[in-house]
């Protein structure tokens, strides 16, 4: 799957501000040896960071884009799970959510 520039963006933004992120790719691939490999589950968001000792989740979507049914899921199994959530559509909606955060 390719990654969108906004997403590019936000893990750029993350890495600098040296914030603990990884991406997610969901789905399932394919090997050389034609076995397949379960990536994240579906419905994974596509960025997670550890931010102040925060467990927090961004799935990222072009404007007027709409989470998936599975996303609206895995979205409150981690709210119910005491992680935060955020579908974000910029870097700036990023850096406004991590600067909420206090210590």
């Amino acid at each position: 799957m390719r990654e969108s520039t906004i997403q590019k963006s936000i893990l750029d933004y993350l890495k600098s501000q040296n914030i603990y992120h990884f991406r997610l790719n969901s789905g399932k691939i394919q090997t050389i040896w034609m076995t397949w490999v379960q990536l994240a589950p579906m419905g994974s968001p596509d960025v997670v960071c550890l931010y102040k000792s925060k467990f927090i989740a961004f799935e990222v979507k072009r404007p007027k884009e709409k989470q998936e049914p599975e996303q609206i899921k895995v979205e409150n199994e981690i709210k119910q799970a005491g992680g935060y959530y955020f579908v974000v559509r910029s870097v700036g909606e990023v850096k406004d959510i991590l600067g909420g955060y206090k210590d």
